[in-house]
């Protein structure tokens, strides 16, 4: 559980370092995946990194619309997603980011 506080901190950190240029953008946040770890801690860190990515100005896209985007393009998040993978997602969510985090231990 530390492991994850630890690794949302920092990627929450690393948010905050977004210029501001980059803000009123819009994002899309993946289900994380867990690797080797508590998973329930996965939809908690989702639900942050939305919350704060909002707060800074980022327009986000509803969990509802990803996953439905991810239903319907038969993509599997417990697999590890390739640059291609994510390209299409992106694509499909017409959004300008897209968020995938990772939590490996």
């Amino acid at each position: 559980m530390n492991r994850v506080v630890t690794l949302a901190a920092l990627v929450l950190a690393a948010v905050v370092a977004v210029p501001a240029a980059a803000a009123r953008k819009l994002i899309a946040v993946l289900p994380p995946q867990v690797v080797a770890s508590q998973s329930e801690n996965g939809p908690v860190l989702a639900t942050a990194m939305r919350d704060r990515l909002g707060r800074i100005g980022f327009d986000v896209i509803q969990d509802s619309r990803v996953q439905s985007v991810l239903r319907s393009r038969g993509v599997d998040m417990s697999r590890s997603l390739s640059a291609v993978d994510m390209y299409d997602i992106r694509e499909a969510l017409g959004v300008d980011f897209l968020v995938y985090p990772r939590v490996l231990s």
